[in-house]
């Protein structure tokens, strides 16, 4: 079974880097960003402001409901 894990910071830089790197290695990798998403097709990505609170809940809960399992969080 492949460990899930979220990446925050996932659409450019090191965040981007650890993604690539993570889901070569096998892991489902889940991106979270604030920023404009690039279409990747190696990870699953949602969009969220994380110095905004209120987003943050609502983003967990959508990745949660869709994913029912433990994951590793980054």
């Amino acid at each position: 079974m492949k460990k899930t894990l979220i990446i925050t910071g996932g659409s450019k830089g090191l965040g981007l880097g650890l993604a690539n790197e993570y889901h070569k290695n096998g892991y489902r990798v889940i991106s979270i960003s604030r920023s404009n998403l690039k279409k990747l097709y190696t990870v699953e990505q949602y969009k969220c402001d994380l110095s905004k609170t209120d987003t943050i809940e609502n983003v967990l809960k959508e990745i949660f409901s869709h994913l029912g399992k433990k994951i590793q969080l980054i």
